[in-house]
């Protein structure tokens, strides 16, 4: 008992009751004693303490623990009567002269077996929330009614003594009431358990204890009756035993000195007797009509009575029709469980036969067992084929049969499934057909145990062509950037190269003339004159700059070398005038496209001069990260952060909403947000073209789920 212990007293308690019932069990052996009958020292002191001590145990309970104090408020009467019956009858009636009968010890020991019949019946009404079911009543009726016919037929001769004894009324009262009562408990504790009820470990020590009460006394009734009774004897230890049992029942578990749980009881009854209330199989009932068989047989050997035998036939009768009752409901249960079987049947064999879908069953060696009807229409299989017998490679081109024994088989037999697009075999002679194959090994749902192999297949032809189709329209699109990206670099080419042989040179021109012009006129020139000079001059030179300014812009390096190395160069030209560190990392060979490449250029460079201008940054980092589906540039910088006014097109700049602007036209997206240390990362992704990497993935076979062979 680890969660609940007892009390110290009531540990105390049990060793006492432990000891004096060895004690004088000891005694009682053949050949112990010094001297046969009643050895007051023992018989009296010993099993008299020892009453005294159960009954102080048994009353402990219903003062100590709240929970099913009525029941075991019961208990404790009867056994506290039982101890007071025994300290009269050893302290005045032995001592009488002649012994009274029937004595005061008589009516309590009388007392003591109605109550425990009382416990007995309060202890069976625990049982009223299980709803016990009509076999199992029948198996307590038929349980109840052999054990009160074989009692009965045991005690009639002493019941037929006591009644011709011409004994007195009281006397003739007592001598019929002990063994009544002794059948009553036997009819009781039988009826209980042969109704299936399944007690705890109090239950089973309270009715233990009573039964060998019962047994003990109708025992002691017929050893009285043939002159055989001798105090003293093993059978004065039993009666100890049985009480002892009956005391020591309410603190054996630990469940039972816990209070009760209100959300297991929330009528605040008592836990159910019977924890399960499925009734036993037809073995049981055949049992209980053998055991009233044969007590008929001994009743009529002994000339027992005709109530006896009316008991017994009726016992008989009560399992009879327990079993006819148990085979009915058998009949009933298999019926509907073969009528369940039918419709699960009849629903999965329309499910199947109704789908749109391949579905095929294959024995463990990839012998077709079966084919719906939408697999042959796919297959060209015509309707009236018996498809059994095939082997699941003659449905497979030959291109895909050898994939399938290197790859599907393999992966099918050491996982139990596998997933793959395939082609299925037209056996009319069309073209394969493209399939999405699901295959997986069936197993018995009650052992477990592999017994054939399943796939389901999908006809994917329309979705390979739409597939095709978006790869075509992607292609196009792809093309369609490549060459806006050419056209416009171009253009932006020809302007720079405009702007460069002539603007640029023109201006040049300009200012190496105004320069000359001031040395000539340096001696004619007043102070006045020359400051006009100088700020013609500084014009000349910033439009200049401007201009340059404007070829680094319109210039694309990213056309003549790789992303990273024209990431360098931009924030080379971008950050280093303004004293921003900055640092670009990835590798310099990623296989992207030219209009990508370039494209991610323009988009990290505006970012680029966004920080210059309006970040207060002191070092930015760019990143390049290459991926199987694209490529990342995310810029990085330690500056103020972005703010919702940045987010604005300005004229003569892409602005970040442009910028977005250029990466959804090539297919990816930009991602800008605030940095938790401080600063903003701009994220740009662009895809790979869809063709691109088609040829290094193939139309390779990948297991992904369960799977018949491909």
């Amino acid at each position: 008992m680890s969660a609940v212990r007892r009390p110290l007293a009531v540990r105390l308690l049990i060793g006492l009751v432990v000891v004096l019932g060895v004690v004088f069990a000891a005694t009682t052996v053949p050949g112990v004693r010094p001297q046969p009958g009643f050895w007051v020292p023992v018989d009296g002191w010993v099993q008299g303490a020892g009453y005294v001590v159960m009954a102080v145990l048994i009353v402990l309970r219903p003062l100590l623990v709240p929970r099913d104090r009525l029941l075991w408020g019961l208990v404790a009467a009867a056994v506290t009567a039982r101890s007071v019956a025994f300290v009269l009858f050893f302290s005045v009636v032995r001592t009488q002269d002649p012994m009274p009968y029937p004595s005061v010890s008589d009516g309590f020991w009388i007392t003591s077996s109605v109550l425990l019949l009382v416990a007995v019946v309060a202890r069976a009404r625990r049982s009223r929330g299980s709803a016990l079911s009509g076999l199992l009543a029948l198996d307590g009726l038929a349980g109840g009614l052999a054990a009160a016919g074989i009692s009965l037929a045991v005690v009639y001769p002493v019941l037929v003594g006591a009644a011709g004894s011409g004994a007195t009324l009281a006397a003739l009262t007592v001598n019929l009431a002990y063994p009544v009562l002794d059948v009553v408990a036997f009819v009781l504790v039988a009826g209980l358990v042969a109704a299936g009820c399944r007690a705890g470990r109090a239950d089973q020590l309270l009715l233990a204890g009573i039964a060998l009460s019962a047994a003990v006394d109708v025992t002691y009734l017929l050893l009285l009756a043939e002159g055989l009774w001798r105090p003293g004897t093993p059978v004065s230890a039993l009666t100890f035993v049985g009480t002892a049992l009956v005391c020591l029942a309410p603190w054996s578990s630990a469940a039972d000195l816990r209070p009760r749980s209100p959300r297991l009881e929330p009528d605040g009854g008592a836990v159910p007797m019977t924890r399960s209330i499925t009734a036993p199989g037809i073995a049981w009932t055949a049992t209980l009509a053998i055991v009233c068989l044969v007590g008929v047989v001994v009743v009529e050997l002994v000339d027992g009575s005709l109530v006896s035998l009316v008991l017994l036939t009726s016992g008989v009768v009560a399992a009879i029709v327990r079993g006819l009752l148990t085979l009915r409901e058998d009949q009933h249960e298999a019926d509907a469980l073969l009528g369940s079987s039918a419709q699960e049947r009849e629903r999965f064999a329309a499910l199947v036969e109704a789908s749109s879908d391949f579905i095929a069953i294959a024995d463990l060696d990839g012998v077709v067992l079966y084919l719906n009807p939408a697999g042959r229409e796919l297959t060209g299989i015509p309707a009236d084929r018996d498809v059994r017998g095939m082997s699941h490679e003659e449905l497979r081109p030959p291109e895909a049969v050898e994939r399938s024994r290197q790859v599907a088989l393999p992966t099918l037999r050491s996982t139990g499934h596998f997933e793959s697009e395939t082609w299925l075999r037209h056996q009319g002679g069309g073209p394969p057909v493209p399939v999405l194959s699901h295959s997986f090994v069936m197993r018995s749902p009650r052992t477990g145990k592999a017994f054939a192999l399943g796939s389901i297949q999908r006809d994917v032809t329309e979705i390979n062509a739409a597939r095709d189709e978006l790869q075509r329209l992607a292609d196009e699109r792809q093309e369609l950037l490549t060459r806006l990206v050419e056209v416009q670099d171009d253009e932006r080419a020809r302007i720079a190269a405009d702007v460069h042989d002539d603007s640029v040179q023109a201006l040049a021109a300009v200012q190496l003339r105004l320069g000359l012009l001031e040395r000539q006129l340096d001696a004619l020139l007043d102070d006045d004159q020359r400051r006009s000079l100088g700020t013609v001059q500084e014009t000349v030179a910033g439009a200049t700059a401007r201009l340059r300014h404007l070829l680094f812009d319109l210039e694309s390096p990213a056309r003549r070398t790789d992303l990273v190395t024209a990431l360098e160069e931009a924030a080379s030209y971008v950050l280093e005038e303004v004293g921003v560190t900055w640092a670009v990392d990835g590798p310099r060979s990623i296989g992207i496209p030219e209009a990508t490449r370039v494209t991610a250029y323009r988009v990290a460079k505006e970012a680029l001069v966004n920080v210059r201008k309006h970040a207060g940054a002191g070092h930015v980092h760019v990143e390049v990260r290459p991926d199987d589906a694209g490529v990342t540039v995310s810029v990085l910088d330690d500056g103020c952060g972005i703010t919702e006014a940045h987010d604005e097109s300005r004229p003569g700049h892409l602005g970040l909403a442009s910028m977005r602007d250029r990466a959804a036209v090539a297919g990816g997206h930009l991602a800008v947000a605030a940095r938790e240390s401080g600063g903003t990362e701009v994220r740009l992704w662009l895809p790979r073209p869809p063709g691109e990497d088609a040829a290094a993935r193939g139309d390779a076979v990948r297991p992904v789920g369960p799977g018949v062979a491909q």
